[in-house]
């Protein structure tokens, strides 16, 4: 049985301190590929953006890699319905909602799914 996603209050680290960035929600991608890399590349240091393109760029630190290699994930496909885009740009890559939501699938998904050059981030 599929549990429902409670909202949560998300964080931004990226002044290197952790605050509160916006308001408690549920947090998702249209973007497959951000899905399995957040699932799988989470310990030391990540990130991911786009390119002026709209090409999706991933990076991480050597041992986040390392890391990755022995983590299996799991991606909640959730309906579109009762999200918006978040942030100022036209084609943001999170979407938020207030509400809790019910997964429609589960996805196992390991190292082998992780999209290709993912750059390493230098110490």
């Amino acid at each position: 049985m599929l549990t429902k996603h409670l909202p949560k209050q998300p964080y931004d680290y990226t002044s290197g301190s952790k605050k509160e960035h916006g308001e408690p929600c549920v947090a998702t991608t249209p973007y497959a590929n951000i899905a399995i890399f957040r699932s799988l590349v989470y310990t030391d240091r990540s990130s991911f953006g786009s390119y002026e393109d709209g090409r999706l760029e991933f990076k991480a630190s050597k041992q986040a890699l390392e890391d990755a290699k022995s983590h299996t994930g799991y991606i909640y496909v959730l309906r579109k319905e009762g999200f918006a885009p978040y942030g100022p740009e036209e084609k943001t890559m999170e979407w938020r909602s207030p509400n809790a939501m019910k997964p429609e699938k589960v996805i196992k998904v390991t190292p082998d799914d992780l999209p290709p050059n993912i750059q390493e981030i230098k110490p």
